[in-house]
């Protein structure tokens, strides 16, 4: 199971969806099951079930920053927004970060995505 976070963490960081794949996960003593994607001690996920997991989470992600900003805009705590910055593990995914450039490009004038480097 350590493995199998171990590699969804891997994925997290470089997932864009930028080409049809499909990811494997140890799973060590299960059966194989076609049926399932299990093959020879591997879990099989194809991208698009991944995207959907994805498109969930980022979601939410940008509803809750949707949320703030409109919040600090309506409350006059600033008069414009210029960074947004991440934290935490899903804070390295490719995917959330272009998705949250889209976002800030909505919004107009220069924001920036700042993360800190996790080295």
């Amino acid at each position: 199971m350590k493995a199998a976070v171990s590699r969804f963490e891997e994925i997290k960081k470089r997932f864009s969806v930028d080409t049809e794949i499909t990811y494997s996960f140890p799973a060590p003593g299960l059966p194989d099951s076609p049926e399932f994607g299990i093959f020879e001690d591997e879990f099989e996920i194809e991208e698009r079930i991944i995207l959907d997991i994805f498109e969930h989470v980022t979601g939410k992600v940008v509803k809750i920053i949707e949320d703030q900003v409109t919040q600090m805009m309506k409350n006059k705590r600033t008069k414009r927004i210029t960074g947004i910055v991440l934290r935490g593990g899903f804070s390295e995914s490719r995917y959330l970060q272009k998705k949250l450039q889209k976002y800030a490009e909505a919004l107009g004038g220069n924001i920036q995505i700042l993360k800190p480097s996790h080295k």
